[in-house]
């Protein structure tokens, strides 16, 4: 966990995970974005509380869109992970804990069974509750920080449908497209270009085998943390993603764009010059104000501190 206190921070070990809380928010975001500029690839990971719309097994790719938008749209994100890699240094991981879910309120969806495991995982819902992030303040935050404008990174995701609707539910602020077409074409306006490493099992073995159990049949290790937390999640899913590059002789090309489950739709990502459209579908849900500012809040309060940049 990182320490409170300042915007100095320690220098980031290889395989260290850095904690964002409501109160060092605003010393981490500038680091994540600095790493978001630079880094070639982003894994990305997220814990939520488990599915209220279970899906079979033989659903179509557009039925089974429809259950992730039931989910996604009714459940609270509870962390949020991302690993940057692939630019010769050492791997840059955060993990983003939201204080939207309360576990005590029965008015918060959730599985009870996922809850469990999240908790016998180590997360503690009483300080994600107290000290963790507002996801509407981080959401209003990256657009001010023109996230639509920024270079974009390739996001690379296990088994990620459900990662990379929650994840463009929280940079939009709004709920998910009612069609998976429109969705495809949301997420390669706001993402770009994204790669599942479940995916690329079909290529190169271990397709039967969620995360945990292939890094451990690859012999792909990472120290300390825990399983099903977001950063180390997304640790596990870089290192796993090195190591198919190497078989398949790092021919991401071919496989970008398609994702575990929804595989007919496939994503590409939007020319920059054509941004602009996406962003006025976004002002539908908010003031055009708040659209594409670089600028920052002349004060913001996250959690006790208040932040500036």
């Amino acid at each position: 966990m990182a320490a409170r206190g300042g915007d100095s921070a320690p220098v980031m070990a290889s395989e260290e995970v850095r904690e964002v809380w409501g109160w060092n928010m605003g010393a981490e975001l500038p680091r994540i974005l600095d790493a978001l500029d630079s880094a070639p690839y982003a894994a990305v990971d997220t814990e939520f509380p488990g599915f209220l719309h279970q899906t079979p097994w033989f659903a179509t790719p557009r039925e089974r869109y429809q259950d992730v938008r039931r989910n996604v749209d009714s459940l609270k994100l509870i962390q949020l992970g991302f690993t940057f890699f692939g630019d010769g240094s050492r791997r840059r991981t955060w993990q983003i804990s939201f204080r939207d879910f309360d576990v005590f309120s029965p008015s918060d969806a959730r599985s009870e069974a996922s809850v469990e495991l999240l908790k016998r995982s180590g997360v503690d819902f009483s300080m994600t509750r107290t000290e963790g992030v507002d996801s509407e303040v981080f959401s209003e935050l990256l657009r001010r920080c023109d996230w639509l404008g920024r270079r974009k990174p390739r996001w690379v995701t296990f088994q990620g449908l459900y990662d990379v609707a929650y994840l463009v539910k929280l940079l939009t602020g709004a709920p998910l497209p009612a069609t998976l077409p429109r969705f495809a074409q949301l997420v390669g306006a706001i993402l770009g270009k994204v790669i599942d490493v479940k995916y690329l099992t079909r290529f190169c073995g271990g397709f039967d085998l969620g995360l945990a159990r292939l890094s451990e049949s690859l012999g792909v290790k990472v120290e300390g943390g825990a399983a099903h937390q977001a950063g180390f999640d997304t640790l596990l899913t870089a290192r796993v993603f090195e190591w198919q590059m190497e078989r398949l002789r790092g021919r991401e090309e071919d496989f970008e764009g398609i994702l575990h489950g929804i595989e007919e739709e496939r994503i590409i990502p939007l020319p920059k010059e054509e941004t602009g459209r996406e962003e006025l579908l976004i002002c539908r849900h908010h003031p055009p104000i708040l659209i594409g500012m670089t600028a920052p809040l002349p004060g913001f309060y996250v959690g006790r501190i208040k932040i500036f940049f």
